[in-house]
């Protein structure tokens, strides 16, 4: 079922749906978003970005209003009865300690940790791209953002106001709860406008923090502070480990955050790369207990890449396995 249904919806689902999907990760959405916004700001346009918020994404889907989206979308009768057999009947009760709750119907929601259930919430929000007409609209999972740009930022304000609320109005339609008061919005480009909604100077999307200017620098300042969190306590307990227990928790807990989703930030400024250079020159000054080798013999001795080659083998990594092939040919 999962197998018929993914191929007959590959064609159908948005490709601004990231979540849930082959090919698709966060690191691709936020590249894309990131490179969309350059192409805007390289213009001399104004961007402007909401990030909206949802409670309870998969446990409120309507059941009825999911299979009538299936059945418009094309799956026949049989189908749909199949699929309402399998959505229905089930239920649920809450365990507090050692106290049950008595048995009650579960009436809405997708089963979670099946493989059905994300398909079903994909499926489920893809409409909602047929009336969010005017900006771009990006969806992983219960994150979706709204953006566009323009020279004039009233106008700018207008259609970023206009869809929001469209936005809105197709969550409350579809008996989905938003947070309307937890929307973010950021505004990338200069202006004394005072635009009729709260404007932050950096929102955070998918794990990344993302500034108005796009520079990365808190982004790089909330790395070096995560990282430093996890150092501090391998400094607690550094002398009780072995230097091979070390190094795998450093490579379990540290390194990961030195290259997350790295292909949309990995262009930032040199004194970035400067400092999470420094960071893990620090790190591993402490667990080799080496003070005067040179970084480049440090990171022989463990047989480790640089970050910046790190960093890069995962744009590599990333471009290998999108399934959009640029060719460039040379006249």
């Amino acid at each position: 079922m999962d197998t018929q249904l993914g191929e007959f919806y590959s064609k159908i689902l948005s490709d601004f749906i990231s979540s849930y999907r082959k090919f698709y990760s966060c690191e691709t959405a936020l590249l894309r978003l990131t490179e969309d916004w350059r192409r805007m700001r390289n213009r001399g346009e104004l961007v402007g970005v909401v990030s909206m918020d949802l409670s309870k994404a998969f446990d409120v889907i309507q059941h009825d209003l999911l299979l009538a989206k299936l059945k418009a979308y094309g799956v026949g009768e049989e189908s749909c009865a199949l699929l309402k057999d399998y959505l229905s009947g089930r239920q649920q009760r809450v365990k507090i300690g050692d106290t049950f709750s008595n048995w009650a119907d579960t009436r809405r929601g997708v089963p979670q940790g099946s493989v059905l259930g994300p398909m079903f919430f994909n499926i489920f929000i893809n409409d909602l791209f047929y009336h969010v007409k005017y900006a771009k609209l990006n969806a992983y999972a219960d994150d979706h953002q709204i953006y566009s740009s323009n020279l004039d930022p009233l106008a700018l304000e207008e259609c970023i106001c206009q869809e929001v609320n469209v936005a809105n109005q197709w969550y409350k339609n579809n008996g989905m709860i938003v947070n309307e008061t937890k929307h973010q919005a950021l505004i990338l480009g200069k202006t004394e406008h005072k635009f009729c909604f709260p404007v932050n100077d950096a929102i955070d999307i998918f794990g990344m923090t993302i500034d108005n200017k796009l520079s990365f620098d808190k982004h790089v300042s909330v790395i070096c502070k995560k990282i430093n969190n996890q150092f501090n306590v391998i400094l607690r307990f550094g002398k009780l480990i072995n230097k091979e227990t070390l190094f795998k928790l450093y490579k379990a807990f540290i390194l990961p955050h030195f290259y997350y989703c790295s292909s949309a930030w990995h262009f930032c400024s040199s004194r970035n790369t400067d400092k999470l250079d420094n960071l893990n020159k620090r790190i591993f000054r402490f667990l080799l207990q080496d003070y005067s080798c040179p970084y480049a013999i440090l990171l022989s001795k463990v047989n480790l890449k640089t970050l910046f080659i790190r960093r890069l083998q995962n744009f590599m990594i990333i471009l290998y396995k999108s399934p959009f092939l640029i060719i460039i040919q040379f006249i």
